[in-house]
């Protein structure tokens, strides 16, 4: 499947996410490969169509937030790599473990 460049950075900032994360703006540009500014555009661009989530209540000042993955951003990303659905029960069962620390569940 041929996706755009965009598309291509989204996905793989995700895919760091779902691996590495939650994470921080920061965190997620010390861990890859991308510039802290487009990581900053990415992240708002998911955070606004729902693909990805801050975890309130965590923040350590303005540019500290922890981001993890919504249900929407797994399905909407799952279509287009074969990792992320091939893996699709394990990200979930982690990432419910995961959220379960961070909001105190």
């Amino acid at each position: 499947m041929d996706i755009s460049n965009s598309t291509q950075t989204s996905l793989d900032i995700f895919r760091l996410i779902i691996d590495q994360g939650p994470l921080t703006l920061y965190s997620a540009s010390t861990q890859s490969s991308f510039p802290l500014g487009t990581i900053h555009r990415h992240f708002k661009e998911m955070e606004r169509t729902e693909k990805i989530t801050a975890y309130s209540g965590l923040e350590n000042g303005r540019k500290k937030k922890p981001y993890g993955p919504t249900v929407f951003g797994f399905v909407y990303y799952s279509r287009i790599d074969k990792h992320i659905k091939s893996r699709l029960e394990n990200y979930f069962l982690l990432w419910i473990h995961v959220e379960n620390l961070y909001c105190g569940l």
